[in-house]
């Protein structure tokens, strides 16, 4: 990991823009009080999670949450550790446009960009 980038081994150009459209629009970056960043999508859509997380290496579905009466489970996707979010983040920076800046203080926060 130390000289490449891990994502851009496995993912196109066009999967990066398809996930960056699911960050901007379902999407959250948070961070933790250790000052570690996670990556995720909350959806009902359970097929949508199962192929970030056939598509995204060391991501996990962190949460299967059943709702109350008629309403859909929500299901989240989740990628956690500096590295690989700053890694992921770093491949997604051209695509974004909603979310652009909440991942530019996460990059400035864990470190800045790195090679893509």
């Amino acid at each position: 990991y130390i000289n490449a980038n891990p994502y851009r081994e496995v993912l196109t150009d066009v999967q990066l823009a398809y996930l960056a459209g699911i960050y901007d629009g379902e999407g959250y970056l948070s961070v933790q009080k250790n000052r570690y960043w996670r990556v995720g999508v909350g959806n009902t859509c359970q097929p949508l999670i199962e192929w970030l997380v056939e598509h995204v290496p060391y991501s996990r579905v962190k949460l299967h949450k059943q709702m109350k009466g008629h309403r859909k489970p929500i299901w989240y996707w989740e990628l956690q550790d500096n590295y690989k979010v700053k890694a992921l983040l770093t491949l997604l920076m051209p695509y974004l446009i909603v979310k652009v800046e909440r991942a530019r203080e996460a990059l400035t926060s864990i470190g800045g960009y790195m090679q893509a």
